[in-house]
This record gives structure tokens, sequence and C-alpha cells, in this order.
């Protein structure tokens, strides 16, 4: 008997290794990504350009009606009102409305104390803004009326830097006092306080 290296049946070429059908998903998938985002693209362009087209054709009609309607004599009366508007606000911005300081003073002030003397000035304050300062001049029956007066002033979210000095007895027993407290400019804005109402 002879052997031989020569094998009898064929050789198998199955392997169990299917790459070729896992590549051809993936790239399946990224065409239809790629198509799809090609149409997108597209639609977006073709979009941009008709609204640019329509606000240009807009503006081109405004452009040409204005040119038909308005005089010289519509643009200057048109001109000055707008002067007028901007003077007007900006005296409102700058108007100071003192009646809300005496409003608060009206509350904070406590029973057995009474202001004889209101002052105040102008100052400036961060932000070109301007501050109120008050100075006030007044009495109490007791130095426990003037103490807790300081206290309320100072506990006041619209008042600030409130300072207490020239604490004297008069011949009469009262106690004569004199306060200067800065004003928040919120509180004295004529503005606001217009537009509140």
């Amino acid at each position: 008997m002879q052997s031989s290296f020569i094998p009898k049946t064929p050789i198998s070429t199955d392997r169990g290794v299917h790459t070729a059908s896992t590549v051809n998903l993936f790239f399946l998938i990224s065409i239809l990504v790629l198509i799809v985002s090609l149409a997108i693209g597209g639609f977006l362009f073709f979009y941009n350009t008709n609204q640019q087209k329509q606000i240009d054709s807009l503006v081109a009609s405004l452009i040409s009606s204005g040119k038909k309607d308005f005089s010289d004599t519509d643009v200057r009366a048109w001109t000055d009102l707008d002067k007028r508007t901007k003077a007007a606000s900006e005296v409102l911005q700058h108007h100071y409305a003192v009646s809300s300081v005496f409003r608060l003073l009206q509350e904070l002030t406590v029973k057995n104390v009474r202001f004889t003397r209101f002052a105040f000035d102008l100052k400036d304050d961060v932000a070109d803004k301007k501050s109120i300062v008050l100075s006030l001049s007044g009495e109490g029956r007791s130095y426990n009326a003037v103490s807790y007066q300081s206290d309320i002033l100072k506990a006041s979210e619209s008042l600030r830097d409130s300072l207490f000095a020239d604490i004297r007895l008069d011949e009469k027993g009262s106690i004569l006092f004199s306060v200067q407290v800065s004003v928040d400019p919120d509180l004295t804005s004529y503005k606001k306080l217009f537009t509140a109402q």
C-alpha cells in the first residue's frame, strides 16, 4: 500500500467569517446620511436665497414709496418731533420727585419726634446718577425717642448713611438734634414714579 500526501477530498473554502455584509451595512448607512445632509443643505440654501430676495424686494418697495410719499417738510417736522421727544425724555430722566421723600419721612417719623428744618442737596452718585442728601433738624421728647428715630432711619431701605449729630438739650427739656441722610436715587426718580402710576 502506497501512502500519498495528496488529499482525496476537496478542501473547503468556507472559513466562517463574513465581513463583507457588515461593511455593506455601514456603507449604506453612511450613504443615506450623506444624501439626507445634502438634501437638507440644499433646501436651506434655496430657502435662504428666497427669503433674501423677498427682503430685498420689500426694502426696494419701501424706498420707492418713501420717495413718493414723504416731502422734505414732513421729514423736517418728524426730525423736530424726534428732537423734542428726546429733550422731554432727558428732562424726565433728570427730574426728581421730592414728594416721595416727604411721604417716606411721614411714614418713618416716630411719635415723640418732629422735624423742624428740611433741606436737600443734589450730589453726584455712582453710575452718573444724582442722589439727594437730606439735612434735617428736629427735636424729640426724650433721648430714647431720638435713639429710636435713629434706628428707624438706619433700617430704611430707601435711606443710606444716616448720621445724627449736634444732640443737645434745650431750655424746655426737649432733645435737639440734626441728621444728614442720603436718599436712594430710585426713590426720587420721577420717571419711575410716573410709570408706576
